[in-house]
């Protein structure tokens, strides 16, 4: 099997789908304990989730595919 890296974020979990189409984006969605979907967010630019980078710091969260490329989140979009 194997592992698919999702953000936990106090109550919630944050997983970046790629599209069955190969297009260069994530559909991020956040779900909470009953799995119920929050948020999501449209973010072009990567496909095909390898890690996910969080820098407190910087308010942003990296989800990193494949090549390197990456797509940003930033706290301030999780907490609205």
């Amino acid at each position: 099997p194997s592992v698919v890296p999702v953000l936990m974020w106090k109550d919630y979990s944050i997983w970046a789908y790629s599209f069955i189409d190969n297009r260069i984006a994530f559909q991020l969605i956040m779900f909470d304990t009953d799995q119920n979907i929050v948020a999501q967010w449209y973010k072009p630019g990567a496909r095909y989730l390898e890690d996910i980078s969080l820098d407190n710091a910087a308010g942003i969260v990296e989800f990193i595919g494949q090549s390197q490329r990456k797509v940003t989140l930033t706290l301030e979009e999780i907490e609205n």
